[in-house]
């Protein structure tokens, strides 16, 4: 069974269902100046919470909900700082799954991510990790490191100074992932900051665990360690069952539609015009 996301009544029911069943899903969305439109797409999951960190300008969400919560940040450590935060703060009130996602949801290849991840996670009611399979995952990042980096967002590319990279106090990525994950060995990886993972597969980590993870971001707006957080998802909660991780090109989802069918499809008639 699959849930679209523009589904009719009956899809509808379903969801409202779920929620009378006792089922909970948080939305997080780390926030800077992106356009929120994106989330009109999913307006109609039933949402416990959807937290909107700001370390930005005040966010302007398409649609009311008694359920939005808008919560200032300072501005480091990226969307990864936003991610830990949050697993520390609300160790003690999860929902049963949290979706994590940035503010630019609607970059093609993060919309993209959303529109399989969040269905799939009222479906199976559990995480949803939306992978790349990197067996040489080790060798592929010896000697890694991030000396300068700029936002895959046009809103929050205005500050070129915020492309140089705070390094991190142990580098390169693979002394820092000994120095924390040090036994276990993954082989999959969920870029892009869009990802789900349920209440139990956080708590197989304690709520001290997150403080030191969050402490591990010195105030800077672009850290090092950030990029490195991004590569190691599945192994901070792990172990991650098999069945919660999608290869991404066995995955795929329809294109989005919008008001008169597809980009692609609008190109083409005005062409003909």
């Amino acid at each position: 069974m699959f849930i679209p996301v523009a589904g009719g009544a009956s899809d509808f029911n379903f969801l409202s269902s779920l929620s009378k069943m006792g089922f909970t899903c948080d939305l997080v969305i780390a926030y800077f100046k992106e356009n929120l439109s994106w989330m009109k797409d999913f307006e109609q999951y039933p949402f416990r919470n959807i937290y909107i960190y700001t370390k930005g300008k005040t966010p302007e969400p398409p649609f009311k909900n008694n359920s939005i919560k808008i919560i200032p940040l300072e501005n480091i450590g990226r969307c990864d700082h936003t991610y830990v935060y949050h697993l520390h703060e609300k160790y003690d009130d999860l929902a049963d799954v949290t979706i994590f996602c940035t503010g630019s949801g609607n970059i093609p290849f993060k919309n993209e991510s959303l529109r399989f991840i969040i269905p799939k996670v009222f479906e199976t009611k559990n995480s949803v990790f939306r992978v790349l399979h990197e067996p040489d995952y080790k060798e592929k990042y010896k000697g890694f490191k991030v000396g300068a980096w700029r936002s895959t967002n046009r809103n929050n590319q205005e500050n070129s100074s915020r492309n140089i990279s705070f390094p991190s106090d142990i580098r390169p990525f693979d002394k820092w992932y000994e120095a924390h994950f040090k036994g276990i060995d993954i082989e999959h990886v969920a870029y892009g900051g869009v990802f789900s993972v349920s209440k139990e597969h956080i708590k197989h980590r304690s709520k001290i665990f997150y403080k030191k993870l969050v402490d591990m971001f010195p105030k800077h707006s672009n850290p090092e360690v950030g990029h490195f957080f991004e590569r190691v998802w599945i192994a901070i909660f792990h172990p991650v069952p098999k069945e919660c991780l999608y290869l991404a090109h066995e995955h795929a989802v329809p294109p989005r539609k919008h008001a008169g069918g597809t980009r692609k499809m609008r190109r083409k008639r005005s062409r003909r015009r």
